[in-house]
């Protein structure tokens, strides 16, 4: 975990304290568009950091279209004779 969290580091602080220096004259849409990729960041970090079993991206798609996925595929599903 104590790796993780130092390659993380190394990764991200450089990144947000360069993006910092320009942030102040963004227009309010960068500034909210920043915003979301950065809590977008720190979700995933915390799930890679402390293995944590949270919804990722492919739970909410099973969630949505799997059901109608498996009809559909249940429907086409040809038996040989």
């Amino acid at each position: 975990m104590m790796l993780k969290l130092i390659l993380l580091l190394i990764t991200c602080v450089p990144l947000l304290f360069f993006d910092g220096v320009n942030f102040k004259k963004e227009n309010a849409r960068a500034k909210l568009m920043y915003g979301f990729f950065v809590a977008v960041m720190i979700y995933l970090s915390s799930i890679f950091i402390f293995e944590m079993r949270w919804p990722m991206l492919y739970d909410a798609a099973d969630f949505l279209l799997g059901t109608p996925a498996r009809l559909i595929v249940e429907f086409l599903h040809v038996t040989p004779h």
